[in-house]
Order: C-alpha cells, then sequence, then structure tokens
C-alpha cells in the first residue's frame, strides 16, 4: 500500500469499514510511514473533538493513544475473523464427512 492509498483509507477505517485483508494493509503501513500515521491521528482525533458524546477527557488527550487503541481493538476484531472462519471451515469439514460416511454406508 502506498501513502495514496493509505490516507483515501482513513476515514474507512476509522468507521470499521475496511476488510479484514484492506485492514492489515493499512495498519502495516501506518506502523512504518509517519507522515500516514500522523495523519490518521490527527483525523481520529479530530472525529473525536467533532463529536460531544464521545466522552473523552480531551484534556489529557494523547494523539498516539487513540490510534493505538483502535489498532488493538481492530485486531481483536481481525482476530474473532479469523477464529470464526477457522470454526466454520471445520464444520463444513465435519459436514461434508458425515455427508460422505452416510452416503457410502448408506
Amino acid at each position: 500500500m502506498n501513502c495514496r492509498e493509505a490516507e483515501k483509507q482513513i476515514e474507512d477505517f476509522m468507521e470499521d469499514n475496511l476488510s479484514v485483508r484492506e485492514v492489515r494493509a493499512f495498519i502495516d503501513h501506518i506502523r512504518k510511514c509517519d507522515s500516514c500515521r500522523d495523519e490518521a491521528e490527527v483525523r481520529m482525533f479530530a472525529s473525536v473533538i467533532a463529536d460531544p458524546d464521545a466522552g473523552e477527557d480531551l484534556g489529557t488527550y494523547d494523539l498516539n493513544d487513540i490510534l493505538d487503541r483502535k489498532i488493538r481493538s481492530v485486531r481483536q476484531w481481525i482476530l474473532k475473523v479469523q477464529v470464526i472462519t477457522a470454526a466454520a471451515w471445520v464444520l463444513n469439514l465435519a459436514l461434508i464427512g458425515l455427508l460422505v460416511y452416510l452416503v457410502i454406508s448408506g
């Protein structure tokens, strides 16, 4: 991912509108690119300021913290998606095995 693509995806990242693959590429890019990380931090901070119901204490706010919390949250979401996907594959394989067994023994 290049900077232009990353900057276009900041809003979608903030609003959880990226696929797992896109999130991974985005996070990977902003971990390596200080310019894009700074832009993401500023935009996320601006969205917190714009939302009076966010409940954030802006007096002690850390720009890095909001992005880091979001990244941790998204990583947890990715892990859940991976676990659910793996479980679905296991169930599918078990059902296919059961069907094969029923057809053969049937």
